[in-house]
């Protein structure tokens, strides 16, 4: 528990010292938040499915920095997502960036909280759980944001013990290829042809 407050205090007080946002930070969050489908991925390889990723800008009273509400679920299984979470984006510095990932408490309440983000209100940010170590590092190149988890990011589901994170936002797509290794190595969950490409309805 002080770990986390003592990370999370960091990572606020960083926040509310900070400029407003940079016109660089203003085109990563319109690149980012959307809806998303990967249909088009899932019809041409059986080996990807039809996820559905939205991504919805919130708090937008923090205009130093940028939040994130993030919901991930199989298209045909929307009320019923499988992933959700707060992220936060940061410019640590010219062209560098930073998203860090919160776990939410009691996650079911906020259900399609991108359509109806009133849900949130009763969210605070003290109530986050900072996945630490699985913050992704990025810069602009190419036409993109792309970046990487840069430390170990704990992950015990279906054997792992670490997970890994590789991203290319584009302003009409993203590209995102998530995996799960054991200590030693071996992948034991994610896809091992690429990353999950979804394009922005």
């Amino acid at each position: 528990m002080l770990m986390r407050a003592f990370l999370f205090s960091c990572l606020f007080v960083y926040a509310l010292s900070s400029a407003a946002q940079t016109p660089s930070l203003e085109m990563l969050a319109s690149y980012i938040t959307g809806d998303y489908s990967s249909k088009i991925q899932a019809k041409e390889d059986t080996n990807f499915l039809d996820i559905s990723l939205k991504i919805t800008s919130i708090w937008d009273d923090q205009p130093e920095v940028v939040w994130l509400y993030v919901e991930q679920a199989v298209s045909n299984k929307t009320k019923k997502p499988y992933r959700q979470s707060i992220h936060q984006l940061v410019e640590l510095e010219e062209g560098k960036y930073a998203n860090y990932a919160f776990q939410i408490p009691n996650a079911n309440q906020y259900i399609g909280a991108n359509k109806k983000p009133k849900l949130l209100d009763d969210l605070s940010i003290e109530d986050l759980l900072l996945l630490d170590g699985c913050q992704i590092g990025m810069h602009f190149a190419k036409g993109a944001f792309r970046g990487a988890t840069e430390q170990k990011c704990p992950n015990t589901w279906n054997g792992s013990s670490i997970a890994t994170s590789e991203v290319e936002i584009y302003e009409d797509k993203l590209i995102s290829w998530d995996r799960g290794w054991t200590e030693d190595g071996k992948q034991v969950w994610g896809s091992t042809k690429g990353g999950y490409v979804f394009i922005k309805k």
